[in-house]
């Protein structure tokens, strides 16, 4: 069973998502766009930990199993009952620009909709075929269908999140040269300020959210694990997601299941062309050379409070495109012999509107 969870949030609300900086001093004051599925692995076992420490092995092992296998966290546009899921753009979008000046070359995510048609660059240069879609703050493409009027009114200045770098004192250091740094935190936007000309708000319940997508094997459903699990969820809304959480960064406002369905097959899905959603580390090279068009993220360098800075992993990012389905590992990071610190690597490979 495929679901997506969706990871409600309030407009303004800040998190941090730790990126690797190339200075290794900076190594984490950065933040991702969105949070990667290693990110939302750690979370919930962390979760199981305090509440169910004794099935924390069972639910690294129904993971590594693939009894359950999670998506990294993508946007979601809801507006009352309706709600429009973004996905990764493919790794070789910008390779697939004819223009590399072209409005559409900072595109991060697309649309469900215009996603599964296999948009690329190379359609949006015909001006009819263009005018199908509207591109929102640069990075977020959609078919306009997907909008409403109000919606396709406001599209100019409709957004998505925002980065805003803010200075932090570090309280516990005596250096006093050493106690002022920056940190970046993503904001969630507020589009309810948005007005037309007479001053009535286009979009007064437009709401920004997470979400990711989870399938689940009969054998985990019908498990008390999988009750547990469901109940850690509820739970993580409560401690939050990311870093920073001690400042009232990463606040959930809940939590909630929701249907999720891929509509209608292409001929790309004929031939068995895969796309990942998910963060991915190769078991080995055969995993990797099935892989024909990827970008890569370094993972791990969290600096802990008991056992140091955990080791660095170079992984394959969203969007990664594969002639069949690689087999993925997860890392254990430490650096001390005291407890593991699990990087979730195992992928979320789906058929794939777009060629190898």
């Amino acid at each position: 069973m495929i679901q997506a969870v969706l990871l409600k949030l309030r407009p303004g609300s800040q998190f941090h998502f730790g990126r690797v900086s190339p200075d290794v001093n900076m190594a984490l004051q950065d933040t991702d766009d969105h949070p990667h599925a290693d990110t939302l692995f750690s979370a919930i076992v962390n979760v199981f930990a305090d509440i169910f420490p004794e099935s924390v092995p069972d639910l690294v092992i129904a993971f590594k199993l693939e009894q359950i296998r999670i998506s990294s966290a993508f946007y979601c546009l809801a507006n009352g009952g309706r709600r429009r899921f973004f996905l990764p753009a493919p790794a070789h979008w910008s390779t697939l620009l004819p223009d590399k000046s072209s409005r559409y070359a900072g595109v991060q995510f697309i649309s469900q909709k215009a996603w599964e048609a296999g948009v690329t660059p190379h359609y949006l240069q015909d001006a009819t075929d263009a005018a199908q879609y509207v591109l929102l703050q640069k990075r977020f493409l959609m078919h306009r269908s997907e909008l409403t009027g109000s919606e396709i009114s406001a599209a100019k200045s409709l957004q998505f999140f925002r980065k805003d770098t803010v200075p932090k004192i570090k309280i516990h250091s005596e250096e006093q040269d050493e106690r002022l740094f920056f940190r970046t935190m993503l904001q969630i936007a507020d589009n309810s300020r948005l007005f037309d000309r007479k001053k009535v708000p286009l979009t007064p319940d437009l709401r920004v959210h997470f979400y990711f997508l989870q399938e689940t094997e009969a054998v985990f459903e019908q498990s008390d694990l999988y009750e547990q699990y469901q109940c850690a969820l509820q739970v993580l809304a409560d401690t939050g997601l990311g870093g920073e959480r001690y400042t009232g960064c990463g606040h959930l406002e809940g939590i909630e299941m929701v249907p999720f369905a891929w509509n209608g097959p292409t001929e790309a899905r004929v031939v068995q062309t895969k796309i990942n959603l998910g963060i991915f580390s190769p078991l080995n090279d055969q995993a990797l050379r099935s892989c024909t068009a990827y970008r890569t993220a370094v993972r791990g360098g969290r600096a802990t409070a008991e056992d140091g800075q955990i080791q660095f992993v170079r992984m394959i990012a969203e969007g990664a495109l594969a002639t069949d389905t690689p087999a993925g590992t997860s890392h254990d990071l430490r650096t001390t012999n005291r407890q593991p610190y699990l990087r979730y690597g195992q992928g979320f490979w789906v058929d794939s509107p777009y060629p190898c």
